[in-house]
């Protein structure tokens, strides 16, 4: 028999955070009526109980157009999608490393937890110019 100790969560904190995609993940919808979604993650300068930097992740569809989730994070991250060719394939790995600032906002659920959810990307904050991502 194997045993296992109980850890804490640490829920990411509310506010604006600056922010760096650390993964790209196909991942299937909640609803299987919905397009499948990629789980896209940021890394925060947030940090846990143990002082470890935080990581939430934010769900867009896979489908790519201007005014798609997908599109408006791709604008928000530096990506000219109007200059794109209709067709033209787009690779996820491109999105790793790129800086943004995220704004995450607690919901309760219907269970009366709490989630920590990405509320809305916009771009970095480069007035500071030190090459740092936080």
């Amino acid at each position: 028999m194997a045993k296992i100790k109980k850890t804490g969560f640490s829920l990411h904190p509310d506010g604006v955070f600056s922010a760096q995609v650390t993964a790209v993940a196909e991942v299937d919808s909640i609803n299987p009526d919905w397009s499948p979604q990629f789980q896209v993650d940021f890394e925060t300068e947030a940090v846990d109980d143990s002082g470890k930097q935080m990581t939430i992740p934010y769900f867009v569809t896979q489908k790519l157009t201007d005014q798609s989730k997908l599109g408006q994070l791709l604008k928000v991250l530096g990506f000219d999608v109007r200059a794109m060719a209709n067709g033209q394939e787009f690779d996820t790995d491109d999105l790793i490393g790129r800086r943004c600032r995220i704004v995450v906002e607690h919901q309760e659920r219907n269970d009366g937890s709490t989630r920590a959810k990405v509320t809305a990307v916009m771009p970095p904050n480069d007035d500071d110019d030190d090459g740092i991502p936080f």
